[in-house]
């Protein structure tokens, strides 16, 4: 597998080739396979018409290779993957569905990919708990939702994968609730209870419940839309929304056990958790912003970064959390475009043309790819 160490201004990087070669041979220029009968933004397929380049520079090699020589609209569930990190393969801007303006596909940490870029988002679910800042060890992938309503705030839909791909669900849940002990996952008729591991405990079909389907609609919507308490989780209930029959004073809950609805007081409902106070160490550079790994969490390895703002310029400075500078990542102006960020103990870096993937301890480039915005 072709590796490269990290240049000396990561900035120069203009463009680079979509297609990776597939795994049992090195990589090389290869077109990326589009399946039959799907259009290139529905697929996600990395199509590019190199006569349409015109006197631009001819992209640099890429780095990295395919475990599938086909095209792979969907994770295939194995058990020899390891690892899983996420890839930005496709740029999108700000368009739907892809809420970071790439679409992403998966790969292994050692830049293999098993998937193309077909999903909106790659996360490890987490918050703040009983005991602090946590991460659960799995993967949370979304989707755009073609069959969902053209007022929705938020169309997506999402399934829960094993970190190491060994087995993930289908897309059909519309919204998650996150907590310490694990997911509460939405079907527009169900709520599925997961534990942090990823095993599912319990279905619950609204039919089954005590649960009017209006009010479980509207719990939903506020879900989708980020807002309130209602679908969070506290010991074994969860928050429906302020009870009507006591003038909106108290607090409606689903009880995740029995299925049945009971009601608590503000106070009660707030005393069923403990969180501590809040802790984090000063960084070792002051004023430095701390970018934690989006998938191991803030117990992980990360990166500082610095910025200073001159009267008409800005520059970002990149360090280890030792406060180890690292000038290879050094950004001089403003460009909207290009982040810096951590996936699973790798170094992103996405430009208007490319997404680069480097080892955070030993800066070996791992993956290399074209993300298709500019030529075609």
């Amino acid at each position: 597998m072709r590796r490269r160490a990290l240049p000396a201004v990561l900035c120069l990087l203009l463009c680079a080739c979509a297609a990776i070669g597939p795994r049992e041979s090195p990589p090389g220029p290869a077109p990326a396979v589009i399946p039959e009968g799907v259009p290139e933004a529905e697929g996600g397929a990395v199509h590019t018409d190199w006569s349409k380049l015109g006197e631009r520079e001819k992209p640099p090699e890429p780095v990295g290779a395919r475990w599938y020589e086909t095209y792979t609209g969907e994770l295939i569930p194995r058990e020899d993957y390891g690892p899983l990190v996420p890839y930005a393969g496709l740029r999108l801007m700000d368009d739907w569905p892809a809420d970071s303006g790439c679409l992403y596909g998966l790969m292994t940490r050692e830049g293999v990919a098993v998937t193309d870029p077909v999903y909106s988002s790659v996360r490890s679910p987490g918050g703040y708990g009983e005991e602090g800042a946590f991460t659960l060890p799995l993967l949370l992938l979304s989707q755009g939702n073609k069959t969902a309503d053209e007022d929705a705030w938020d169309p997506v839909v999402f399934a829960v994968a094993a970190m190491d791909g060994s087995w993930c669900t289908p897309f059909c849940y519309q919204a998650v609730s996150t907590g310490s002990q694990g997911l509460l996952l939405f079907c527009p008729d169900s709520i599925t209870v997961m534990s942090a591991s990823g095993e599912i405990l319990k279905v619950w079909a609204i039919e089954d419940t005590e649960i009017p389907q209006g009010e479980f609609e509207s719990m939903l919507t506020e879900l989708s839309w980020g807002e309130g308490w209602s679908g969070q989780r506290r010991g074994n209930y969860m928050a429906l929304g302020w009870d009507p029959e006591s003038d909106y004073t108290r607090i409606r809950c689903f009880d995740l056990d029995s299925g049945g609805l009971r009601v608590f007081g503000q106070e009660e409902w707030d005393s069923l958790v403990r969180y501590p106070e809040w802790e984090e160490e000063s960084p070792a550079v002051p004023n430095a912003q701390r970018l934690t790994d989006r998938l191991l969490g803030p117990g992980a390895p990360g990166l500082l970064a610095l910025t200073d703002y001159g009267e008409t310029d800005q520059t970002v400075t990149y360090y280890r959390e030792d406060g180890t500078p690292l000038p290879e990542l050094t950004q001089r102006g403003f460009r909207w475009y290009r982040q810096v960020g951590i996936a699973g103990g790798l170094i992103e870096v996405l430009d208007l043309n490319t997404a680069a993937y480097y080892d955070l301890e030993t800066l070996e480039q791992v993956f290399l790819v074209y993300l298709n915005y500019e030529g075609d």
